[in-house]
This record gives structure tokens, C-alpha cells and sequence, in this order.
């Protein structure tokens, strides 16, 4: 092990270190989940539904193992880190709250369209609910890259919620 990994904080209680790239990393990922989206949105206003359904795979792809990464390094990491803070500990809970809901909304609106594919027939209700499904990522992404990361990076250099 390295000196910087032995001085890497570690989520108490866990192997979960704190990981410098991980911030970048998933802001990337939400860039880019918003680009397939609205890449999708495009394609069927094009009449291209086919390419929409294949862009709408890739998304769910991603939007899966962004879930995946940041439950299981960002949640895991600042809730077992600020477990002995009230304030923190539910602001987390309403945060994975509200994540899940958007996540399981958007999950269900991506397994849809694969399931049924956009057609010229649904095009006009596909791009009302992607237009919601939309608009609730924009708001999660707002509210985690405003909130949530700013709590994790404090942790760069071993530091406390200052």
C-alpha cells in the first residue's frame, strides 16, 4: 500500500476510500446521461426512432452503473463518515429518498422504451415523458453536484464538513 493510499480517508467501519477522481467522474457521467437524453429527445423529433431506442439502451446502460457507483462509493462513504451527525445523516436520507424515486422513474421510463420501442404512434407521449423524466434528472443532478459533492470533496485532504 502507498503512503497516499494509508493517508487516504477511509468511510469508517468499511474499505470505502475516499477516491479524489470520483466527483469528476460522476459529473462527467451526468453530462453525458443529459446529452443521451436529449440526443434521444432529437432523434424522434427526426423520425429517427430506431437510433432513439438504441440511444435510449445506451443511457440505461450508464444510468445503471452511475447508480451503481455512486450508491455504493459516494452514499456508502458519506453516510458511514457523517453517521454521528444529525443534520447530515438526514439530509443524506432525504437525498437517497429522492434518489431512488427519480431513479425507479427513470428506470421505468428507459425499460419502457425498450420493451416498445418509440414508434410514430408514441412518439408524441414518448417525448412528453421524456421531457418529465427530463427535468427530474436536472433537478437531482442540481441538488447532488450542489449539495452532496461539495460534503465529499471537503474530504480531499482528510477534512471535516467546514
Amino acid at each position: 500500500m502507498s503512503a497516499q493510499e494509508l493517508s487516504t480517508p477511509i468511510a469508517p467501519g468499511t474499505s470505502v476510500r475516499f477516491d479524489p477522481t470520483l466527483i469528476a467522474s460522476l459529473t462527467r457521467e451526468h453530462r453525458k446521461m443529459v446529452e443521451l437524453l436529449l440526443a434521444s429527445v432529437d432523434l424522434v423529433k427526426r423520425g429517427k426512432a430506431p437510433a432513439a431506442t438504441r440511444t435510449l439502451a445506451q443511457l440505461q446502460t450508464m444510468f445503471s452503473e452511475h447508480l451503481l457507483k455512486e450508491r455504493g462509493r459516494l452514499y456508502i462513504f458519506l453516510s458511514r463518515k457523517y453517521e454521528g451527525d444529525p443534520d447530515i445523516t438526514e439530509t443524506l436520507r432525504r437525498f437517497d429518498r429522492e434518489m431512488r424515486r427519480i431513479g425507479k422513474e427513470t428506470r421505468e421510463f428507459l425499460q419502457k422504451y425498450q420493451e416498445t420501442p418509440v414508434s410514430p404512434v408514441t412518439a408524441e407521449r414518448f417525448l412528453k415523458e421524456a421531457n418529465r423524466v427530463g427535468e427530474a434528472l436536472l433537478d437531482c443532478i442540481t441538488m447532488e453536484e450542489g449539495d452532496l459533492y461539495p460534503l465529499y470533496r471537503c474530504n480531499e485532504q482528510g477534512g471535516s464538513k467546514t
